[in-house]
């Protein structure tokens, strides 16, 4: 994750604001888990990680929305 971040996206917001002329803060909101490094800062990006347990309350696609999906590929 560290690798792509400094490499990938890093490089691409710093672009992204340069171009569009404005200052070099970001942040970048994570889920929990567990290859997720907790409150980094590169370049002017804060990474900060969900709570445990709220991803389901605010992401609609794990409201459900999956299992159903599942139950009607299973099905087919």
């Amino acid at each position: 994750m560290l690798k792509w971040l400094e490499n990938e996206f890093a490089p691409s917001v710093k672009k992204y604001l340069e171009n569009k002329k404005l200052l070099m803060k970001a942040v970048l909101v994570l889920s929990n888990g567990p290859t997720h490094h907790t409150m980094l800062e590169i370049e002017g990006i804060v990474i900060n990680l969900l709570p445990p347990n709220v991803t389901p309350l605010i992401q609609p696609m794990d409201q459900g929305v999956i299992l159903s999906l599942k139950r009607s590929y299973r099905k087919f």
